[in-house]
């Protein structure tokens, strides 16, 4: 197992978006972030998703630029714990 630190930002966004129904596995974080533990397998897809809404070139085009930064962040943090 993984273990991620979610920030607030990232805990809200996924709130809204209902993360688990775009990957399912993922525990969602207490109000405010916090940890959580997820599979290797379930870490990739969450990189994978925070690479895309974190790409200023490419990503959602509405999103804030603190939202992004904070998906930046946790796509850095899984490069690290999956290497």
């Amino acid at each position: 197992m993984i273990s991620l630190r979610i920030s607030a930002a990232i805990a809200d966004e996924w709130a809204g978006r209902g993360i688990d129904d775009v990957i399912p596995g993922v525990p969602r974080p207490a109000y405010g972030g916090g940890v959580i533990s997820v599979t290797p397998e379930i870490a990739r897809e969450i990189l994978a998703d925070c690479e895309f809404n974190g790409d200023t070139r490419g990503g959602p085009e509405s999103m804030p630029g603190g939202t992004r930064r904070a998906y930046q962040a946790l796509a850095a943090q899984l490069r690290r714990s999956l290497s």
